[in-house]
């Protein structure tokens, strides 16, 4: 019993990105198979329910150049309350579009071809892992999602030296690194989360050498 539902779709113009290695954003892929679903999910004591969803299996990312990643679906009542914020975020690439795996006894199995990504792994509105930038959902009005770029790196450990020191303490415990902007920092975010901190500078530590110079 699915009660009340509402439309939930991203803006025009926005769509689904993810980041490269390098940090470099780009609209998901999009060639007829490919398909991105995302969940929105409520935790209940433990126990995660899935009371929404949206993907860019749609009319306008099919028929419309730069619409790609353009997602849209539905979220319901039986899970959200009005006023209520979803608890996580999972987002699905279907590789082959052929769903996302296979439910027995209880077992969720995800196919070969399926890449989970989790709330930490996406930027919502360009800010790392908050999913408060979603914000809550009502049975009045459509909702519009926040802009989302999945940014699954690695945190960087490579070797460090003076330069990257300096780097760390000049921005230590700036929230407003980002790939476009500022290179993530000058590279002091390591962990890709937005800002330096102690976490940041043990990654540092992890490849520390004091004789290291970065190659131009």
């Amino acid at each position: 019993n699915e009660g009340v539902s509402q439309v939930v779709e991203m803006n025009d113009g926005d769509n689904l990105m993810i980041r490269d290695s390098n940090g470099l954003a780009s609209v998901v892929s999009k060639d007829g198979v490919d398909v991105w679903r995302m969940g929105f999910a409520k935790d209940y004591g433990g126990v995660i329910r899935f009371g929404g969803y949206a993907n860019n299996d749609n009319d306008n990312s099919d028929n419309y150049p730069g619409y790609e990643g353009w997602c849209q679906g539905r979220f319901y009542d039986h899970v959200f309350a009005d006023g209520e914020s979803a608890d996580d975020v999972m987002i699905i690439h279907d590789a082959n579009g052929d769903g996302i795996g296979t439910f027995d006894s209880g077992v969720w199995t995800l196919g070969d071809d399926d890449v989970p990504y989790w709330t930490e792994d996406i930027e919502f509105n360009g800010v790392q892992g908050d999913i408060n930038e979603l914000g809550p959902f009502n049975y009045i009005e459509m909702k519009i999602l926040p802009q989302m770029t999945i940014d699954a790196r690695e945190p960087r450990t490579g070797p460090a030296g003076m330069n990257e020191l300096e780097a760390v303490g000049y921005y230590w415990l700036s929230n407003d690194c980002s790939p476009e902007e500022n290179g993530d920092c000058e590279g002091a975010d390591r962990d890709y989360d937005g800002d330096v901190d102690f976490q940041d500078f043990t990654y540092m530590a992890q490849g520390w050498d004091p004789n290291y110079i970065l190659s131009p």
